[in-house]
């Protein structure tokens, strides 16, 4: 059974980043995916899992309803540079593998103001030792774990995933349980914590979570996964923006570098200009769709169905968000030229199913600028009566550009018609829901400049009458 990719609806609908539209045009949208998503899933709030220093510690676990068998799980690790954050306040990051039905198990462990590293290490692989021996309460496939998190919780994913017995991380529950993941997704986390204590790099929530130990470049090291890179590990991916000022892009890089040497399938997905986190809607829905895809390349998901005009392009082994022009200028055009076709032809239903839900239409006269439903009010007596408008494209008429993130198109047509001879069409199209959309539409008549004076006059004597 195919999967659709619908997680990429969560994540706008969530950021709430779309582009503007009226409220009821996508309320019927948002409402259903809301509901559809709380309907689908029960929630196990608070489940204890450790206590460790007389202090304990819970996870909430989000069970899929009305499935059968086991299903992928992931287990989210929050961030905070181990000393803040919370697993309530990181609850959205859960939204893309819900919508993707996933087991979700987000967990608590022990900031630096309780206990100071290692702890939060040896919480987390705790809690993933929990789920395993609670799999058959919860419908967790333990095959399909995988493990994931940001910034303090990417690291604290890859501990929790890589760390081999001999750590000896593993005391404050013990036993002789299988602890593996099916794969890693890190979140610009961290990899080597001495980086961090020392030196050019140094960061006050590293510092405050190895504080003033007399051993705590060793700990640093223990609780580093660049400690750990062997053969074997979980295949991992790794999302990381270039300008990151909290956790130096270096750290993702010299993970991918060891992982490499090492044999270890990972991916390094690479957010142009992007910071410690806070990346636009594009650029989390292009990083989700590369998730995604690699947990289906790795036999954790089952095939997804995507109609992405946006594609993800490889640097060597290192992967950029970015799209292929071609592919979407292929796209918007496929869509221009269905708008013309469905109007020569008189099909209403699929001429305005091409406009986005707050496109305008502008027509040649000044009065003329409408809502889609305004537009289709005008346009509906002539296609009732199967009568339609032509406009040709000339060859070659047509240009097409795109933002950089390859969400937004505008284009402009030179265009033929039999009443109005040569016309220009304008206008900008996006991507709603991973199809082109028109946005706006401008048809205008060039005017000649030996003749604009003369016909300004026209118009002007037109309005005095």
């Amino acid at each position: 059974m195919t999967r659709r990719f619908d997680a990429m609806v969560a994540l706008v609908t969530i950021a709430l980043v779309v582009v503007a539209a009226p409220a009821g045009a996508q309320l019927d949208e948002r409402t259903q995916w809301a509901v559809d998503l709380g309907r689908g899933y029960r929630i196990h709030s608070n489940i204890p899992y450790l206590t460790a220093n007389n202090f304990q510690l819970t996870l909430d676990i989000y069970q899929p309803r009305g499935v059968q068998g086991p299903q992928p799980t992931v287990i989210y690790i929050h961030g905070g540079g181990w000393v803040g954050g919370s697993k309530e306040r990181s609850a959205f990051a859960l939204l893309p593998y819900l919508a993707n039905g996933f087991v979700a198990v987000n967990v608590q462990y022990r900031l630096g103001r309780v206990s100071l590293a290692p702890a939060a290490v040896e919480d987390t692989r705790c809690a993933l030792r929990w789920v395993r021996r609670h799999a058959d309460d919860y419908g967790i496939d333990t095959s399909r774990i995988v493990v994931t998190g940001h910034s303090a919780g990417g690291h604290l994913s890859l501990t929790t995933g890589m760390l081999p017995a001999s750590a000896g991380l593993d005391r404050q529950c013990v036993g002789l349980d299988d602890v593996s993941v099916a794969a890693i997704i890190n979140w610009y986390g961290i990899t080597d914590v001495a980086d961090l204590i020392d030196g050019p790099n140094t960061k006050s929530y590293a510092v405050a979570w190895l504080s003033s130990m007399p051993d705590r470049d060793a700990i640093a090291r223990r609780v580093s996964p660049l400690t750990y890179i062997r053969s074997g590990l979980p295949p991992t991916i790794t999302i990381h923006g270039d300008a990151d000022g909290v956790v130096p892009y270096s750290h993702a890089t010299r993970l991918q570098e060891a992982l490499d040497a090492a044999g270890v399938a990972n991916r390094l997905v690479t957010i142009p200009g992007g910071g410690h986190g806070g990346f636009n809607a594009e650029q989390s829905m292009r990083a989700y769709a590369t998730i995604m895809d690699f947990l289906v390349e790795h036999g954790i998901l089952e095939e997804l169905a995507t109609a992405t005009g946006v594609a993800r392009t490889n640097a060597g082994d290192r992967e950029s968000v970015a799209f292929d022009r071609a592919e979407a200028t292929s796209g918007v055009s496929s869509v221009l030229d269905a708008l013309h076709h469905n109007a020569s032809i008189a099909n209403e239903e699929s001429y305005f199913a091409l406009f986005a839900p707050e496109g305008v239409f502008f027509g040649t006269d000044a009065s003329e600028r409408w809502t889609v439903e305004e537009f289709r009010s005008y346009a509906h007596p002539s296609f009732e009566r199967g009568q339609g408008w032509t406009y040709a494209l000339r060859d070659g008429g047509r240009n097409i550009d795109f933002d950089p993130s390859g969400s937004v198109a505008w284009f402009d047509e030179i265009l033929d018609n039999e009443n109005y001879g040569e016309t220009r069409g304008t206008g900008v199209l996006r991507l709603v829901v991973d199809e082109w959309r028109i946005t706006q539409y401008h048809l205008t008549i060039p005017i000649p400049n030996e003749l604009a004076r003369d016909v300004v006059q026209m118009i002007r004597g037109l309005e005095n009458r």
